[in-house]
């Protein structure tokens, strides 16, 4: 896309897209002829003013901490299966690709051929040929003709926040509700900037289904499956996965970079059979030779759940609470908050940073920190001594701790 992101320099005099763009294109000489190489030279580069970005109404959610070549990278789609009948579009509702480190991990398969072979073309069009859920190994969208669809999924965006510390996306999408037992499809991402990305996928019914959740990964990517610690490893990255019963298992399939080309690439899909609503929560971590390796283990709680990640020299505690009605208890705070993060670096018992997402108490040392301030939405905290810097949606405020 770099050869369109020059064009649109020239065209509308953007340093931003020059940026990204890189050194000029053939497509500038093409559209735009000499005169317009001169004025590509001519247009002063700069970073674009924001890293994350929804684009609502084609339904991708971009989520970044940066623009250099070694930051992190998050795409989701929940947008229409295509265009007007549909005929380019892929069963990829709620599909992400991800770049950690500046290097490609997760990916999208490609497109292949149209009409080569009605196989492919149904495979790379298949929601199991993306990087997401896939039930009773059925689409979400069900394919008709080489470019048409029998039915098309319904995806909708339920929720989208982008701050300096995180970005939070949930959407869902209603393409298992035509299935005999149906199922709906919600996935949500928490995207720590300049640590790692959680995933959380529910399948509400109340149904037996068998779940696969896929993974596709760059065709460059060694994988290896640890068994017994639950998760996939790479050179330099961490997959956390965990579902009731589940169960990693690697296939064979392929990526397509470029139209009637296709290669091997590792595919892994943490598969299960159950009754019921059913979740997977998903921890992708970056590792560095450096440090000891990441982990990730439930931990009990009453009334949700709770993760604990030893990352980078911190424990950190993810908790999550589906009713907002309740309040959980941890060693560390209480909170009704949907979504609580909280990190305790290395050699201390007290958290450092917090992040709050959906709701309104969190409860420090006895004090309603949001309660009290009527903060509803989401906040990050920074905690120094016994001074807390809170960050909401509309405001910053300090909070003094009682001293201990």
């Amino acid at each position: 896309f770099r050869g369109t992101l020059a064009a649109g320099a020239v065209l509308f005099g953007r340093g931003d897209l020059k940026s990204v763009a890189g050194p000029v294109r053939a497509e500038v000489l093409w559209l735009f002829g000499s005169e317009g190489m001169k004025r590509y030279d001519s247009i002063g580069d700069h970073e674009p003013d924001r890293a994350s970005r929804d684009f609502p109404t084609g339904g991708y959610y971009t989520m970044r901490d940066g623009w250099l070549d070694t930051d992190n990278f998050v795409l989701i789609d929940c947008g229409e299966v295509g265009s007007l009948a549909g005929g380019h579009g892929h069963a990829d509702a709620l599909s992400i690709e991800v770049a950690l480190q500046g290097k490609k991990l997760l990916v999208d398969s490609g497109t292949y051929s149209y009409h080569e072979s009605r196989e492919m073309r149904d495979h790379f069009r298949s929601t199991g040929a993306h990087n997401t859920v896939t039930v009773d190994d059925r689409s979400s969208s069900e394919p008709g003709r080489t470019f048409a669809w029998k039915t098309r999924a319904d995806a909708s965006c339920n929720s989208w926040i982008s701050e300096d510390r995180f970005d939070y996306f949930e959407g869902s999408h209603n393409g298992y509700q035509r299935l005999e037992r149906p199922a709906e499809h919600t996935r949500s991402v928490l995207f720590l900037k300049n640590d790692y990305i959680v995933i959380r996928d529910m399948i509400r019914t109340a149904g037996l289904h068998k779940l696969a959740l896929n993974f596709h990964f760059d065709r460059d990517i060694e994988t290896e499956i640890d068994a017994a610690g639950g998760f996939i490893a790479g050179e330099d990255w961490r997959i956390y996965s965990i579902g009731d019963d589940a169960r990693w298992r690697q296939k064979e399939s392929w990526t397509s970079n470029s139209y009637g080309n296709k290669t091997n690439a590792p595919f892994l899909t943490l598969a299960s059979k159950a009754k019921g609503t059913q979740e997977f929560f998903t921890f992708i971590l970056p590792a560095d030779a450096r440090d000891p390796s990441p982990t990730v283990t439930e931990v009990p709680i009453s009334g949700g759940r709770a993760f604990a990640i030893i990352y980078r020299g911190y424990t950190d505690l993810l908790v999550v609470n589906d009713d907002q009605e309740q309040t959980l208890s941890t060693e560390l705070f209480d909170t009704n908050f949907r979504v609580t993060w909280a990190r305790v670096p290395e050699g201390s018992t007290t958290p450092e940073e917090y992040v709050l997402i959906g709701g309104g108490k969190f409860v420090l040392d006895g004090a309603d920190i949001t309660g009290e301030a009527g903060v509803t939405g989401h906040a990050s905290i920074r905690r120094l001594g016994s001074e807390l810097y809170v960050k909401t949606e509309k405001e910053r405020f300090r909070v003094s701790l009682p001293q201990r």
